[in-house]
């Protein structure tokens, strides 16, 4: 059996498959519960994945974290994290550690539209527009906080707007050449030393939030 929570990627694949084809395993990426494509992507095995949900020695984070912690340290895939945003001032950490250590190289901190409330997130921002950090912050949004809508938990349901002076696109994260070009065109930005960058992907989870919730009691089939 597969133990805890497992939260699928069902209907995100165009997001983290563009995103990969723009970049390289040299620039960084953190994320969060919703992990499993981006650790395929950045080169890990199903069997690996599925040792890890059954809590297997052989699994990416050797059984010891489950689905909400894929891990992949060399790919500069750094997880999935299980706490909602905490992945967003780790990435702007990452970033930083890039800009000190004289890389050219880019971060990414993908999050969902839940956790663009987070007040974690406008402080990472701040901090990363201060110091022109290269790191892409990346809105899946996918329309539901768990089973909330963004109209009923955000006063501002424009993503990419919200860095304010952080420049800001929103592309339609259905369609992978979309994702592919807009990632590259962010990442072409920060590399050379701009500062930041905030990207609003707009896709959809066609399951539910995780597999104990079948996505149908607050939105039609």
């Amino acid at each position: 059996n597969i133990r805890g929570f497992c939260h699928l990627y069902l209907g995100q694949e165009a997001v983290c498959t563009g995103m990969e084809a723009a970049i390289t395993w040299d620039d960084c990426l953190i994320t969060a519960y919703r992990d499993h494509g981006q650790q395929l992507c950045r080169g890990d095995t199903a069997q690996s994945g599925f040792a890890e949900l059954f809590g297997r020695i052989g699994g990416c984070s050797k059984g010891k974290g489950g689905s909400m912690h894929f891990y992949k340290r060399d790919a500069n895939f750094f997880g999935g994290n299980g706490i909602v945003g905490a992945q967003m001032p780790v990435g702007t950490g990452l970033a930083f550690a890039q800009k000190y250590l004289g890389e050219k190289k880019v971060s990414f901190t993908c999050y969902g539209d839940g956790a663009a409330n987070q007040g974690q997130l406008f402080e990472a921002m701040n901090m990363a527009a201060l110091w022109k950090l290269p790191i892409i912050y990346v809105c899946e949004n996918n329309h539901f906080g768990m089973g909330t809508s963004q109209e009923r938990a955000a006063a501002q349901t424009e993503f990419y707007k919200r860095g304010q002076v952080i420049p800001g696109i929103r592309i339609d994260g259905m369609d992978v050449l979309s994702v592919r070009e807009g990632t590259r065109h962010a990442a072409e930005y920060a590399r050379a030393g701009n500062g930041p960058v905030v990207i609003e992907f707009d896709t959809y989870r066609y399951a539910g939030h995780s597999m104990s919730d079948p996505g149908v009691s607050y939105r039609t089939r």
